[in-house]
């Protein structure tokens, strides 16, 4: 029925480079545009993925940039086919982006990373971060609550659990601040 789902993933280059910050800052913007991107598969009622790129740096990786490849979609996985990598490689690699982070969903509240998420992740290199969204996407918790964060460590996909666990490997940033505690009229008059 579905091709991708009976084979081994072929040999593919990496989407990033294998050098992995210790820590990956992303703007909330990010997480609310990753959000609406996702709704309209969670009205289908299929998994969907993004992945969550920036300019290349071995310090701390920057999310600047949501890309949405072309999937295959059912109501339990999806898969980036071979030709959607490549693309979005080229076209990352000409920008200088690397890829820091993959953002799938799953169709209920569980959020762990299943075999098939092991064996179709974006990278093997130590230091990945993978996010799963429960309910298809539905939600947006602005500060991930609730999201599955999980890292590659010494060869294998690990959920975070800790809050401190997770800063360690994930800060969120805001990307507008508004600290004006009340606007207020200027004293000016309109004579007219």
């Amino acid at each position: 029925m579905w091709p991708w789902l009976k084979r081994r993933p072929q040999a593919l280059p990496e989407l990033r480079s294998p050098r992995v910050p210790a820590r990956v800052v992303v703007p909330r913007h990010v997480v609310t545009a990753t959000h609406v991107a996702f709704l309209p598969y969670w009205q289908a009622g299929v998994e969907t993925a993004a992945f969550w790129a920036g300019p290349d740096s071995e310090e701390r990786g920057i999310i600047t940039t949501l890309v949405q490849p072309s999937l295959h979609q059912t109501p339990g996985n999806y898969h980036v086919p071979p030709a959607a990598r490549m693309q979005m490689a080229r076209r990352l690699g000409a920008q200088g982006l690397v890829v820091y982070a993959q953002v799938h969903t799953h169709p209920r509240a569980w959020v762990g990373h299943s075999s098939y998420d092991d064996a179709h992740a974006y990278s093997t290199a130590d230091g990945s971060l993978s996010l799963v969204w429960p309910d298809y996407g539905r939600a947006c918790p602005h500060d991930l609550e609730g999201i599955g964060l999980h890292v590659r460590l010494d060869g294998r996909w690990t959920e975070l659990v800790s809050q401190e666990e997770r800063d360690a490997h994930l800060q969120l940033v805001d990307d507008h601040l508004d600290l004006r505690f009340s606007i207020q009229a200027g004293g000016l008059h309109d004579d007219e």
